[in-house]
């Protein structure tokens, strides 16, 4: 894990800001800190060449699941966390890309038939398929990013906060 030098001096001077300017300061750094691994997610995110249809029904365009990614900020008891994720729609692209899927059979649903191959078929055996890491890998890779600019920002709102 990367060293990072004066975090302490910032915490300091943090705790020495009003309660509420220091939540929004913190919340902030926070927030802004995370962009390089949102947007090393947003490259990575695989890319469908095709139209696709959602679990929903809706039909999207290739780049669906780079869009979807998200970030929502909190802050509770003086902590700041950042969640980065991808909207439920998509979470294809985490839970079956990321992870890969086992061998299964995908059963129609009622009286709908599958197309598949220039055929109709009650169920297809689907082969699985092999994991392909992307979004942990991609905010692995930014740790260091993230760190380094989260303590510039920081800095910067708190000096802001003191004048």
């Amino acid at each position: 894990m990367p060293k990072v030098r004066g975090l302490k001096e910032l915490d300091a001077k943090l705790n020495r800001l009003e309660a509420k300017v220091a939540a929004k300061t913190l919340r902030s750094a926070a927030l802004q800190a995370t962009t390089p691994a949102l947007k090393t997610m947003k490259a990575a995110a695989p890319r469908g060449k095709q139209l696709h249809r959602t679990y929903k029904g809706n039909l999207v365009a290739p780049g669906f699941l780079s869009r979807s990614i998200k970030r929502k900020t909190t802050l509770k008891y003086g902590r700041a966390k950042v969640i980065i994720g991808v909207k439920k729609e998509a979470h294809y692209g985490v839970n079956f890309v990321e992870k890969g899927t086992r061998p299964h059979r995908i059963p129609s649903k009622g009286r709908a038939r599958l197309k598949f191959g220039g055929g109709v078929f009650s169920s297809v055996n689907h082969p699985g398929a092999r994991p392909k890491p992307w979004f942990k890998k991609s905010f692995v890779a930014s740790e260091r990013a993230m760190i380094r600019k989260f303590s510039e920002v920081l800095n910067k709102r708190i000096m802001e906060a003191v004048r």
